[in-house]
């Protein structure tokens, strides 16, 4: 997640979420308050506030801002 932002917006980190689906987006998700992993939990951060959704392909994005 990018800090800078955060910072413009005057949007604390931790109460951001992050929705990503490779591993690349682990630094990401460690920079938010919640992070959500879409599709598998292998791309997710290991921390406990961290959720799963379905893929990209079957609406995961929708699914996870839908709850």
């Amino acid at each position: 997640m990018d800090k800078s932002l955060s910072a413009r917006f005057g949007i604390a980190s931790s109460e951001i979420a992050t929705t990503g689906n490779k591993l690349n987006d682990v630094v990401m998700f460690d920079g938010s308050g919640l992070s959500i992993a879409m599709g598998t939990k292998a791309a997710g951060s290991s921390r406990p506030d961290s959720r799963v959704t379905s893929s990209n392909d079957d609406d995961g994005f929708a699914n996870a801002v839908g709850h």
